[in-house]
């Protein structure tokens, strides 16, 4: 009973992260829209220096949520493998552990986890991509407004 309670956290879990991909596809079109808007009033002349550090802290905030969805897709097609085996022993965990410390993708300090604490940080993973879509739009929102007071 709470091996298959363990597969089915595995597969909401999985399933969960599969929303990475809306935040990610969110991201760029905030990323090239902000970039459009910069083109376009540097087309017409008036390219105010708000629009430019704040275009340029929208594409870092951007690049910041790139790489969180990458480790979250990752993070996500592991998940998936787990969720398809029978059951996840603690000696599974251990290879894998062991796998990703060998090809340097986690340190050692962080083998030996609880299935439950991968879970919560495969989540918290997904969370800060969020945000930093989030700090995107709120970056973008903050500009448009900076601009329209100007106007």
């Amino acid at each position: 009973m709470a091996n298959e309670s363990a597969q089915a956290r595995i597969k909401v879990c999985a399933d969960l992260l599969t929303q990475h991909t809306k935040i990610h596809h969110l991201s760029v079109a905030i990323s090239i829209a902000i970039l459009i808007a910069v083109f376009i009033l540097a087309g017409l002349g008036s390219l105010p220096i708000v629009a430019v550090y704040g275009s340029m802290l929208v594409v870092l905030l951007g690049s910041v949520e790139l790489v969180l969805a990458i480790r979250v897709g990752f993070d996500m097609a592991l998940l998936q493998q787990l969720a398809q085996l029978k059951a996840v022993s603690p000696t599974e965990l251990v290879q894998l552990d062991q796998a990703l410390i060998s090809l340097k993708l986690m340190p050692s300090s962080r083998s030996g986890r609880d299935l439950d604490a991968r879970l919560h940080g495969c989540i918290g993973l997904l969370r800060r991509q969020a945000v930093f879509c989030l700090l995107q739009l709120l970056a973008v929102l903050c500009i448009t407004l900076w601009l329209v007071l100007l106007a």
